[in-house]
């Protein structure tokens, strides 16, 4: 029994130790994944040009870079068009919130690009220098919102963070 007790004694230090470290990583380690969170985050990346796959984009899990020079030529071609402008809201609607859907894994230039075609914001470059200006742009969130008509590119960019 005694050899029991001085064991315990000698290695006590050693065994408190090992649970504090176990501890310190597990809480560290929990900290992290809340934090980076993938089906709540959004990323913000700089405007991308127009394609017309970018739904098929953001579904992706692992990103890749390609490049179709066909595709990069129709680009040039539909920039030199005149862009589309989202056709006028009824004064009915114009009362009623707009539903916008964000998947996971959707670019700030992405949900931009989804506010102007539902004729929330009259240009991307609006939406992303107001998430940049309050220092949001990494905090945009995938989901289902409802953004009043009336909104100003900054109070999206709360509604989308989720701080408002």
């Amino acid at each position: 029994m005694e050899k029991w007790k001085d064991l315990v004694h000698d290695y006590s230090d050693l065994f408190i130790a090992l649970l504090i470290v176990t501890t310190m990583g597990l809480v560290v380690y929990f900290n992290l994944v809340s934090l980076f969170d993938e089906d709540r985050m959004v990323v913000a990346q700089p405007e991308a040009p127009h394609q017309e796959d970018q739904a098929e984009q953001a579904s992706e899990e692992e990103p890749t870079l390609m490049i179709d020079l066909e595709e990069t030529e129709e680009m040039a071609e539909q920039e030199e068009e005149e862009p589309e402008t989202p056709e006028p809201r009824d004064q009915a609607e114009d009362t009623e919130p707009v539903s916008i859907t964000i998947s996971p894994g959707t670019a700030g230039s992405q949900i931009g690009d989804l506010l102007v075609e539902k004729g929330l914001l009259n240009e991307t470059e609006s939406f992303i220098q107001a998430a940049e200006e309050l220092g949001l742009s990494n905090r945009l969130r995938s989901g289902t919102y409802h953004i009043p008509p009336d909104a100003s590119a900054e109070e999206m960019v709360r509604i989308i963070s989720g701080q408002s």
